[in-house]
């Protein structure tokens, strides 16, 4: 069974235990991960049980589950090719993390929408996404999300800047090899 069938399963697992509770947890951890796990296969079925969840995520008051459902939202929506909704998810997931504040969810965020518009044709403003995040990964010395944003830069602006992708792929390699160590 595929990794993302094998969490489908699960999720609807979750679901069936979430349905003898009163409890808002286990039935939002069930929505997120069946929707999160039908996301590649099945957009339009995410969606519904991402919808339930952000809902749920609202109701309890749980800044970082709304994230995650916004986020996981947007993938969604990115992967039905509807780029414009995910990026009006993107923006709302964008000023979830403001008010949380938190540098991590910063980095998660904006790599996710960087790749939202990257999909969606517009390479400069993932351009300036993927600066923000390589600045919060630098900043934290976080170097595995550095690595993985020079090699997203690198790759980004291999045809319409070399020089600057070129040097990206070399910090990527320096990175590689100092984790490597």
């Amino acid at each position: 069974m595929r990794r993302h069938e094998e969490a489908a399963r699960l999720g609807r697992e979750a679901l069936e235990i979430a349905g003898s509770t009163s409890e808002w947890m286990p039935r939002f951890s069930g929505l997120l991960l069946l929707g999160r796990a039908l996301t590649s296969s099945e957009p339009d079925s995410a969606l519904e049980h991402l919808r339930e969840a952000l809902e749920i995520a609202r109701e309890s008051g749980h800044r970082h589950n709304e994230l995650a459902v916004l986020s996981s939202m947007a993938a969604a929506q990115r992967q039905a090719g509807r780029q414009v909704e995910a990026i009006a998810l993107h923006r709302q997931a964008a000023r979830v993390v403001t008010a949380l504040g938190e540098d991590q969810w910063a980095l998660i965020h904006f790599s996710e929408a960087a790749e939202t518009y990257l999909r969606g044709g517009q390479p400069a403003v993932a351009v300036r996404l993927f600066r923000r995040c390589l600045k919060i990964g630098q900043e934290r010395h976080l170097p595995g999300p550095q690595m993985i944003t020079h090699h997203r830069l690198a790759a980004t602006l291999a045809h319409t800047d070399p020089a600057t992708a070129a040097e990206h792929a070399e910090a990527t390699e320096a990175i590689a090899r100092e984790l490597a160590a």
